[in-house]
């Protein structure tokens, strides 16, 4: 509570450089599967981000870069943190936002759904299930109309007429937890000697 009292007494203009460092951090523990931090940093957040949904908005590449690398982490309390925190951040966020992060979210959740700490692994299953995302595609479609046009019964007139028709195709991504062990079976039989694969 102290620590939450003095930074609200902080002005909004002397943190400001500093949140693109503070937020990510401070983001994860505020999902801590210790109550008594993740009651403090909870604290802490409201006194530092009074508009979360918009500092998370400005800031979400490095928050998705701290989780990614979260998730990775020899303690197991910062691995169940990042994925509870991937499970809150990600939901509608779009292609374009997640694309950077995407090979390494994907890698390292595949990691921490086998993970040896049970919570962990249903964290990583609820961080599993936000991975959805929006893709726009944009398809034009140019359709040629041959029409014959007959003058005074004598002269016949050929008119090409080109319509082009731009199609915008919305299409959800979603990434099954099926297909992602379909996909780390592979990978570990390719990379295993006995299997016979090079």
């Amino acid at each position: 509570q102290g620590m939450a009292f003095a930074l609200g007494e902080v002005s909004r203009e002397r943190l400001q450089k500093h949140l693109h460092k503070l937020v990510p951090t401070l983001y994860r523990y505020t999902f801590d599967p210790n109550p008594k931090i993740h009651a403090a940093m909870k604290q802490v957040w409201s006194a530092l981000v009074p508009e979360p949904k918009k500092t998370l908005d400005e800031l979400l590449q490095p928050v998705l870069a701290h989780l990614g690398e979260g998730l990775n982490d020899r303690l197991w309390r910062a691995r169940e943190a990042s994925c509870l925190g991937l499970a809150d951040v990600l939901p509608g966020r779009s292609w374009a936002e997640l694309q950077p992060h995407f090979e390494r979210l994907f890698t390292a959740l595949l990691r921490v759904l086998d993970d040896v700490k049970e919570t962990v692994r249903k964290a990583a299953l609820a961080g599993w299930r936000a991975v959805r995302v929006r893709v726009r595609v944009r398809v034009r479609v140019r359709v040629r109309v041959r029409v014959r046009v007959r003058v005074n019964c004598q002269l016949t007139l050929t008119l090409t007429l080109t319509l082009t028709l731009t199609l915008t195709l919305t299409l959800t991504l979603t990434l099954t937890l099926t297909r992602w062990r379909a996909v780390c079976n592979a990978a570990s039989r390719l990379s295993d000697p006995a299997s016979g694969s090079v």
